[in-house]
């Protein structure tokens, strides 16, 4: 596998850098080889000091955007759980949230915990506001997962996947149309009001270039919706080359709140909100970085113990696995 040296930043083009992280392995794929991890001295944004020449090539066939989502339907009969997600919905203005059974305070109250918050939305940490006849793009839509939630909440959808395996997964499990690229003729200026990028933006080697395209296509006081791991989680200050978030090559650009606002706001973006959470990837960061680092499963008191002070630290320190940013174009 051929790699091609990066010296220039692809956030402010500067190539002075220091050493994050150096002679990483690519523990969950095994793809061959050491790599290092770089931050510039000038934009403080991390990246990969050498790439594959060929991306695609770490992406082997068990690469788990490769499988299918399991269904995904809301609930026709009652329960707890579905007055819980009928008020989540209907606090974000969607008309699907049905009567409910349970009292709307007990519901709102329930909606407090992370956890079960998580579960209303379906495991999604982008829920965007309904928007009436709304047009959302999903940009690296994977396996479709979320791409079909928010097509079941009556969003015209609109969707990219450069990678053909996903897409094919996610064109059988929708039925949606995929492209592989922004393309200026496909997608006028103007075109939406969404876009969402759930674990993408990590794997783009010119991250710039991809918000500045979709600062085109969408219209002015559009949401752009962004998850990517966080570089500055807890996680990672533990376990160093071992923390389960690097995966390299296919991860090329890390972020922190820091630098995920600089590059946001370059391409014309404002941002509204942005916070970390460790609600969905508490239990597979800790398991998943100690069998990396030991080669055996965890203690199941070790696992408790790092759940809880995960969940106090992505609350207190930005410290949480995953880095959440909305922004809008003004």
């Amino acid at each position: 596998m051929e790699r091609t040296p990066r010296t220039a930043c692809p956030g402010c083009g500067g190539d002075r850098r220091t050493p994050e992280e150096v002679g990483v392995r690519d523990a969950k794929y095994g793809i061959p080889g050491l790599w290092s991890f770089v931050r510039c001295a000038d934009c403080r944004l991390v990246r990969l000091a050498e790439t594959l020449t060929d991306p695609a090539e770490g992406y082997p066939r068990e690469y788990s955007q490769h499988r299918g989502p399991r269904e995904l339907t809301f609930e026709h009969r009652w329960s707890p759980a579905r007055d819980v997600r009928s008020a989540l919905l209907a606090s974000l203005g969607y008309e699907r949230a049905t009567r409910a059974v349970l009292p709307r305070p007990l519901t709102r109250l329930a909606l407090a915990v992370p956890n079960i918050r998580m579960r209303a939305a379906a495991g999604h940490l982008l829920m965007p506001p309904a928007r009436p006849s709304g047009a959302l793009l999903d940009v690296g839509c994977g396996n479709g997962r979320l791409l079909a939630v928010m097509r079941l909440l009556g969003w015209r959808v609109a969707v990219i996947e450069p990678d053909s395996e996903s897409a094919a997964i996610a064109r059988q499990t929708t039925g949606a149309r995929i492209d592989r690229a922004l393309d200026d003729e496909l997608y006028p200026s103007g075109s939406f009001d969404v876009v969402t990028m759930n674990h993408v933006l990590e794997h783009v080697e010119d991250p710039g270039v991809l918000l500045g395209r979709c600062f085109r296509v969408v219209r002015p006081g559009a949401l752009i919706g962004i998850v990517v791991p966080n570089w500055r989680s807890l996680g990672h200050r533990l376990f160093k080359r071992d923390w389960y978030a690097l995966e390299p090559p296919r991860h090329v650009v890390m972020y922190e709140p820091s630098t995920l606002e600089r590059m946001l706001e370059r391409a014309g973006f404002r941002v509204v909100r942005m916070w970390t959470t460790s609600v969905r990837e508490w239990a597979v960061a800790w398991r998943t970085s100690w069998r990396f680092r030991t080669g055996a499963a965890s203690p199941r008191p070790l696992l408790a113990a790092w759940g809880g002070l995960s969940l106090l630290a992505s609350a207190a320190d930005d410290a949480g696995e995953e880095l959440v940013a909305w922004a809008r174009r003004p």
